[in-house]
């Protein structure tokens, strides 16, 4: 009975260690930049498998990334490292303007009722020259760059030939102005049907800023969106950031049919969730950052004008427009409609230019003292539109 219970516990032993290798660890999420700032930066990933995560630092000076014992930033919380799939963690004590290398690495880890960890193999991106990933922190100066494309939903071949247009290494940032995905019915869906191409293309190295579209807000895994994007301080989907002295907003439309529609299962509450944006908005545009501010410019992806046949858009108009026709904004970028369509100031009850992009064409925007240039372009490369706003 003795040698029976040994090599119960032999076998055991060797399940709680070797549990894991049925499936090996990887990074099926590469990572992304957010909140990127003067001397921080967030760096979000994910792992097939629950692990432990962190970030490898190294200043981009020609050196060797394995020249020297690489500053470690782990993924934790209060106190302890997190064991999940989803990783995030924010460097500090960046230098503004300074051009840094990174990897990250995730270790395989189980917790066991009593408290245990068994610990398993490691999965990393590249840290050789010709594979590390790299960003720049943001300093000021006078011109910014980025790029709106929409309505993607999950178009691998789409987001690539709009990217082929628009070299990702001459902007500051990128937005994705609602619909990147068409829901986001599993845990995985966001990643797999656009963040990791985006991440390919250009996320790795710069922003991406996104506005919920109402496509986003479907799907079982809809409230886990913003552990994909972090960028608010104030826990909702709608939210502000600054680039030199251009004061953006990103608003949410939240969903264009009724909160009754079958398709919320009972569980649609966009009304209120419109209202509540409605006080948010008022106060951002009587801050003294936004007064401050010598450019204004909002996204939001259902445009507040046009014949609003659907409930949503036709609340978006209803509430949104006053506020925005007394925000001095200088261009407002939107989506949903999968048509260009600009709408003059005045057209339609809009006191400020709006553009609506096609989901067939990406936004190229220039902001400097001279204004604000903008060219849509379309995915064989010929410019739809060219703007200028003083």
């Amino acid at each position: 009975m003795k040698r029976l219970s040994i090599l119960f516990a032999a076998v055991a032993a060797f399940v709680g260690v070797n549990a894991y290798s049925q499936e090996k660890i990887a990074i099926d999420q590469l990572p992304y930049i957010q909140n990127l700032g003067e001397t921080e930066v967030t760096i979000i990933w994910r792992t097939n498998l629950e692990s432990t995560g962190w970030v490898e630092i190294a200043p981009d000076d020609g050196t060797n990334f394995y020249a020297d014992l690489r500053p470690q930033y782990y993924d934790s919380q209060l106190g302890f490292k997190k064991v999940c799939k989803l990783h995030r963690v924010t460097v500090p004590g960046l230098e503004p303007g300074k051009t840094y290398r990174y990897r990250v690495i995730s270790q395989e880890a189980a917790a066991s009722d009593n408290g245990k960890v068994v610990y398993g193999d490691y999965a990393s991106t590249k840290a050789n020259n010709s594979g590390v990933y790299v960003f720049t922190t943001k300093k000021d100066k006078e011109i910014t760059r980025f790029a709106i494309i929409n309505d993607i939903h999950g178009d691998s071949a789409k987001i690539y030939s709009l990217f082929s247009q628009v070299d990702p290494a001459d902007l500051d940032f990128v937005v994705g102005n609602g619909d990147l995905v068409s829901a986001l019915h599993t845990e995985d869906m966001l990643s797999e049907k656009f963040l990791n191409y985006a991440s390919d293309i250009f996320a790795a190295r710069i922003p991406l800023y996104a506005a919920r579209g109402n496509h986003e807000t479907r799907g079982r895994c809809a409230l886990e969106f913003l552990d994909y994007f972090p960028v608010t301080d104030n826990g909702q989907t709608y939210y502000t950031f600054t680039y030199g002295d251009t004061f953006f907003i990103v608003a949410d439309g939240g969903e264009d049919k009724p909160d009754t529609d079958i398709e919320y299962y009972g569980l649609g509450d966009f009304d209120s969730f419109r209202e509540a944006e409605v006080a948010w908005l008022e106060s951002v545009i009587e801050s003294e950052e936004y007064k401050a501010a010598s450019k204004h410019v909002a996204f939001i992806h259902m445009p507040p004008v046009g014949e609003a046949l659907w409930h949503g858009p036709g609340e978006v108009r209803r509430l949104f427009l006053p506020i925005f026709n007394k925000a001095d904004l200088d261009v407002m970028f939107c989506g949903h409609t999968h048509n260009y369509r600009y709408w003059e100031p005045g057209e339609d009850g809009n006191e400020f230019p709006i553009v609506v992009n096609d989901n067939d064409t990406i936004v190229e925007v220039e902001i400097s003292p001279k204004g604000i240039s903008a060219d849509v372009i379309d995915r064989e490369g010929k410019t739809v539109k060219a703007f200028h706003f003083k």
